[in-house]
């Protein structure tokens, strides 16, 4: 591995996948972007979107209304209360958005872009707009459920000293009706690039970044039915609402399973939430002891009958804890008598033993006397008889 060097004016840097054109020239840095790059196996034939595009569709991801709200053409994305792959149908119309709505404030709705089915879709990504806050970000766009491939890249105008983006790209423009803080229905001008057609080694991803004032143009093909997010990857702008919802060939979806529950969301109000956070754990009340026979009575109120539930256990308890307590008294005092006892046996025949000692000894001395007289007479007897 070589040794890292500064890039300098004698050794130029590349990097790849800039998010911009440029780097400022005193960086002496090489941008290769992304449209640049090239497949090393060929894409699926199968997925591989045609020369010429079927449908095409224009997204302009921007901060706008008076509020700057992270947007797709001006609209925010509301999150649909049901899940509209299963229940498509069940879709609040009223949150869906208008596309006759000029959204000077912001319009916050169901983003939805419906796409036919095994067709060349062409989007063209821009993020430009009229508001000075535009030329700060560039957009990391993710699609779902697709591999899309990068057609082109553009760029807005760039200053060579600073790197910085100045003027937002001529490629695209705002619809008539648009003003200073919206953007909406944004359409390619009248000196549109010619684009090179994609092929099978053009490169495909499913992420790809939207430089700021500029755009970028992808292809792919709509052989996926379902619903795909597609989104500004930044987590502050898709959670603003820099989204929609891609609905391709809805009539090709296979049923939900059945039985699925169709409820939609759980919602709270304050006054519930705030209840649940206040909520105190009351313990439920212990049941009577099943070795107590207990006679049949009439039920009472649900709070009468916990309480005499209560004192029943209570007064079992207070009865077992008092015959532990006799039984260990006994216990107690069967173990000292048995000690006293133990002891009073021991000191009677170690006094016993301490007695018998000179007997024995006199015992002894009495059989060995006898023993001696005994021979003497047995020796005068045989004398006598010699």
């Amino acid at each position: 591995m070589g040794v890292p060097k500064n890039c300098s004016e004698a050794y130029e840097c590349t990097a790849v996948n800039c998010p911009f054109m440029m780097y400022q020239s005193s960086y002496h840095i090489k941008c290769i972007n992304v449209h640049e790059l090239k497949l090393q196996f060929p894409f699926p034939p199968d997925l591989l979107p045609s020369a010429e595009h079927d449908v095409q569709y224009v997204l302009n991801f921007a901060f706008e209304g008076t509020r700057t709200i992270s947007s797709i053409n001006a609209r925010a994305f509301l999150l649909p209360i049901i899940s509209p792959q299963i229940f498509p149908d069940k879709i609040d119309a009223a949150s869906v958005c208008d596309p006759s709505d000029t959204c000077e404030d912001g319009c916050l709705c169901t983003n939805i872009l419906n796409i036919p089915y095994n067709k060349t879709v062409r989007l063209v990504l821009s993020s430009g707009g009229l508001s000075r806050n535009q030329r700060r970000f560039s957009h990391p766009i993710h699609l779902h459920g697709h591999d899309f491939q990068v057609v082109a890249v553009g760029y807005g105008t760039y200053n060579d000293t600073t790197g910085h983006v100045i003027q937002p790209t001529g490629d695209i423009i705002c619809a008539p009706g648009s003003t200073k803080s919206v953007c909406i229905n944004p359409s390619w001008s009248d000196i549109a690039p010619s684009l090179p057609p994609v092929n099978e080694y053009t490169i495909a991803k499913d992420t790809v970044i939207l430089p700021a004032l500029g755009y970028v143009v992808i292809d792919f093909r709509s052989t996926n039915p379902g619903w795909w997010f597609l989104h500004c990857h930044m987590w502050p702008h898709v959670a603003e609402g820099m989204a929609l919802v891609i609905n391709e060939a809805q009539e090709r979806s296979p049923p939900p399973p059945k039985g699925i529950c169709d409820r939609g969301n759980f919602t709270w109000t304050v006054e519930e939430f705030n209840e649940a956070l206040n909520y105190t754990y009351t313990p439920p009340s212990p049941m009577p002891s099943t070795s107590t026979t207990i006679a049949p009575t009439t039920m009472p109120t649900q709070s009468t009958g916990s309480t005499a539930a209560l004192s029943r256990a209570n007064e079992e308890c207070d009865m077992l804890k008092d015959a532990f307590a006799g039984v260990a008294t006994v216990l107690i005092l069967f173990l000292i008598v048995s000690v006293i006892l133990q002891s009073v046996v021991i000191v009677i025949l170690t006094r016993k033993n301490a007695c018998r000692k000179p007997k024995n000894n006199e015992e002894k001395l009495q059989v060995t006397t006898v023993t001696n007289t005994e021979v003497e007479v047995m020796q005068t007897e045989e004398v006598a008889e010699l």
